[in-house]
């Protein structure tokens, strides 16, 4: 039986007691992880390819609320993207003809997804951002809100740092119902777990 991950430094969770009792559970083998949702959400896309090497892995949601779609994407990538995790360097090598540059830490790495965010994301807005650890593997976490179809929206990252492959959980809502849905996504996460702890895709 897997252990659930455990996520410290939740800073801006706001405990709730609105969560759902009533979750399903996704598992990707190929992926080695496992997330429980709201049973009332839906599977809206699986296993696409992405540019820059990442693999939406799954995207589950709400399409009938009527101020938008409430969604949680889980998106994995091979290689890592820091220079060291959990101890351990890493050794970054680049398709010919390319540059790859680690991060030396979460925080840099932070600095760097949070311009992108707000270069792709009109009307862009932080909120809050740190970093914390789920199980031993390092992450980071950033909540923004931004202009889009059809009123604001809000969004959180959390990116999950591990020796051969790195994670990334990402929740969606209208930024008016936000925290409505804050007590689901933090069960979301809470459930997250790795199928086999000592897959090479886990952290040691």
């Amino acid at each position: 039986m897997t252990k659930p991950l455990k996520a410290r430094s939740w800073q801006f969770w706001k405990r709730a007691s609105t969560a759902p009792t009533s979750m399903a559970l996704y598992s990707s083998k190929d992926w080695n992880f496992q997330v429980a949702y709201p049973s009332t959400w839906e599977i809206v896309a699986e296993n696409r390819q992405e540019e820059g090497g990442w693999n939406m892995v799954v995207t589950v949601g709400d399409t009938s609320g009527k101020n938008g779609t409430v969604a949680m994407m889980v998106r994995a990538a091979d290689g890592a993207v820091l220079a060291k995790v959990a101890g351990f360097s890493v050794v970054s090598i680049p398709p010919p003809g390319q540059e790859r540059k680690l991060a030396q830490s979460p925080a840099e790495f932070l600095r760097k997804i949070q311009d992108d965010d707000a270069a792709f994301s009109p009307g862009y807005e932080r909120i809050a951002s740190g970093e914390l650890t789920i199980g031993r593997s390092p992450a980071v976490r950033r909540l923004y809100s931004y202009d889009g179809p059809p009123s604001r929206r809000q969004e959180m990252g959390i990116m999950i740092f591990c020796a051969m492959s790195t994670y990334e959980l990402l929740f969606e809502a209208p930024a008016t119902d936000w925290a409505h849905h804050e007590p689901t996504f933090q069960k979301i996460v809470e459930s997250f777990r790795w199928l086999r702890t000592l897959d090479f895709r886990a952290s040691p």
